[in-house]
């Protein structure tokens, strides 16, 4: 398969708008599309916004959905189905007390809209299902019962009216709300459109009120006619089945049916993929010859078509990458590629050296159909086998968890291997190995040496299982350091507002108390730095885990946000912010201070993040939410807030709220 590289035509706003309205148009292609339109044609069509906002809520990507509705709402501010939109968007994300605030502030301008209203339902149904002290439950299940009541009362229709059916369950109203749901039931049936119902919401409602019935088989039936009507409207399938798995718990099926109804739900595969590269020419033992490429594109396509949408995360070197990609697209999923280093040097060093003519063309046509492109490090250029790639692997595996915590699905792990340990530390055999040790994953393997001794039988193969063994002087693990001193770390950036106003008799009250207060910190935690340094109100801190450093963040700015400033003779208004990256740094012995020190362009990065986060706030990097994700850390979650300006025209990138994990919300993964 080849693919020829070529400009995308500029669409018009009313061609773009076409796009929107095709069911089967891929999101990479209207990504694309939508990048490619003017700022003006933009600016003056509101329309563009909501249906882009909109389709992209039927696709399930709300952090998508969020950057577009920010960009939408500067230029129509008072537009409430963008604001609609986005509080579901933060709804879905996972930010319920954001989304539940904002739906408070329209509905206090006096908004009183039907879908504002029954947003603001569903956000208190989200928070009823986070709290664990049972007055603030019971609270937030009134709430939401009251919202939906009240936009039934309105509406008189059976979305709304399900929802009041389903929650008077919650409350243990039960013969009210089979009442309810027997006459939702019967409104459904009266919308049929030729004995069919008019849409997959009122199969869905139907299979609500049959559970609410107790009638499982016809619940069962209702749900899978609703996922198979709803096709990629992954958004309404997870509603549901978020809904439906609620449910469940209160009218108990028996597990048959239970499994049954769950059976009904087939929601996107999310797939992180890594493999071998084609072959350099004259490799001594064959291991992936260009002569295998048909037989392994079709293995994967074959593993692939098995579900029925995917999401998938990968590199984009020559060989399985490039392979994975074109499947992807071809069984029409959303591919997201993730780079090590920089667009030039990639494909020079990872893309060309088997034939340019070949792979150059078919490496872009992947990016250019991509949903999303990452450059994990767009300043460096590090050599093949480095450290880079280990950080690479890790961020793909990051964003993968964090689309599959906002799908509450699992992640599958798919690979080319040959069974053997690479040819430098950290590529295929080293995440394989770190995939195996997760049981959070299903890990998919195929063998490529297989296909080599069945396509070249006289080929040297010193390996012919995937069972891990290895040729001996080989790593299959990854190194957190490597020969040039580059180490894997994350870095915190904090400065004190207020610093710069201080008088010298105030000084020594801030080295005692500000500086005072991270100092007990540091003697008291037992998240502790590998380096810390400060000049006046900076801190620059180095550890060698993600958990460690948001930990330490959080409890920083809980310490100091605790002061009483004026009885310490500060000003009142004194606040510290902190920001968090995580990346490849240069591990050095500094000749001016003769001591280590970490640096290098992740540092500097780091340092473009803190003066733009809010006082009294946390902000971190995609990269620290992504490796955060992954670890599947305990004491806090990461929450996105937008694509964010960094200071001094660093650039516009994803930015994370970092805040304490609250009791209730387990890590999904």
């Amino acid at each position: 398969m080849t693919a020829e590289s070529h400009k995308t035509p500029v669409p018009t706003v009313e061609a773009f708008l076409q796009e929107l309205k095709n069911p089967d148009q891929q999101l990479g292609d209207l990504l694309r599309d939508w990048h490619n339109l003017s700022s003006e044609s933009k600016k003056n069509n509101r329309e563009l916004y909501i249906e882009l906002s909109g389709r992209l809520l039927k696709r399930n990507e709300p952090i998508l959905t969020l950057d577009v509705t920010e960009e939408g709402l500067e230029a129509f501010e008072d537009d409430l189905k963008l604001q609609y939109h986005r509080g579901l968007a933060l709804a879905r994300s996972g930010a319920a007390h954001k989304a539940n605030a904002l739906f408070q502030e329209l509905m206090r301008g006096g908004n009183i809209d039907l879908d504002i209203m029954t947003g603001l339902a569903r956000s208190y149904k989200d928070l009823w299902q986070l709290a664990t002290n049972p007055a603030e439950k019971s609270r937030y299940l009134d709430e939401s019962l009251n919202y939906y009541r009240a936009a039934y009362t309105v509406s008189r229709d059976w979305y709304r009216g399900i929802n009041v059916a389903t929650l008077l369950c919650f409350k243990g109203s039960n013969d009210e709300s089979k009442r309810l749901a027997e006459d939702i039931y019967n409104m459904c049936k009266a919308d049929f459109v030729d004995g069919q119902p008019p849409d997959y919401w009122c199969m869905a409602t139907l299979g609500e009120a049959s559970l609410l019935r107790g009638m499982w088989e016809e619940a069962a039936d209702w749900y899978s006619q609703a996922v198979t009507t709803a096709g990629q409207d992954f958004g309404s399938i997870e509603t549901m089945h978020r809904q439906a798995k609620i449910l469940i718990q209160y009218v108990a099926p028996p597990f048959k049916d239970r499994e049954q109804i769950e059976e009904g739900f087939i929601l996107p595969t999310i797939v992180v993929f890594v493999g071998h590269m084609i072959d350099t020419p004259g490799r001594t033992q064959p291991r992936f010859p260009a002569i295998l490429e048909q037989s392994v594109s079709k293995a994967i396509h074959e593993r692939l078509s098995k579900n029925k949408y995917i999401v998938g995360y990968a590199s984009a070197a020559c060989g399985s990458d490039i392979l994975f990609h074109e499947a992807i697209y071809d069984l029409k999923g959303d591919s997201n590629v993730i780079l090590p280093y920089d667009e030039e040097t990639f494909p020079e060093r990872s893309v060309d050296f088997p034939d340019a003519n070949i792979w150059r063309p078919r490496y872009e046509n992947v990016l250019r159909r991509a949903k999303s492109k990452l450059v994990v490090s767009p300043q460096q250029k590090l050599p093949r086998g480095s450290i880079q790639y280990d950080y690479a692997n890790r961020i793909l595996t990051g964003l993968a968890a964090i689309r599959a915590q906002q799908h509450e699905t699992r992640i599958k792990g798919m690979a080319v291997w040959n069974g053997e340990g690479g040819d430098g530390p950290n590529g295929t055999a080293s995440l394989i190995n770190r995939w195996k040790s997760d049981q959070r994953l299903d890990v998919d393997i195929i063998p490529i040496q297989e296909i080599l001794a069945r396509e070249m039988p006289s080929a040297k193969i010193e390996v012919s299982t995937a069972d891990g063994s290895k040729p001996q002087n080989v790593s299959t693990s990854p190194n957190t350091e490597d020969d040039d001193g580059n180490v894997i770390a994350s870095l915190l950036f904090a400065d004190i507002n207020g610093f710069s106003k201080l008088n010298d008799e105030q000084i020594p009250w801030f080295v005692e108390h500000v500086l005072g207060t991270v100092g007990n910190l540091l003697n008291d935690t037992d998240d502790k730095p590998m380096f810390k340094n400060t000049w006046g109100d900076g801190l620059y801190m180095v550890f060698d885990d993600v958990g460690k450093a948001g930990r330490f963040a959080l409890e920083l700015n809980d310490r100091l946000s605790q002061q009483d400033w004026v009885e310490l003779g500060l000003p009142e208004d004194m606040n510290i912010r902190i920001a968090l990256h995580a990346g490849p740094v240069f591990r050095c012995h500094d000749p001016v201070t003769e001591r280590i020190n970490y640096t290098g362009s992740h540092v500097s990065y780091a340092a473009r993040i803190e003066p733009v986060t809010p006082e009294g706030q946390v902000y971190a990097s995609q990269a620290f939410a992504a490796l955060a994700s992954h670890q599947c850390i305990d004491g806090f979650i990461t929450e996105y807030v937008g694509q964010t300006p960094l200071a001094k025209g660093y650039g516009t990138f994803p930015t994370y709220h970092v805040r304490p994990r609250r009791p209730e919300e387990a890590c999904l993964l």
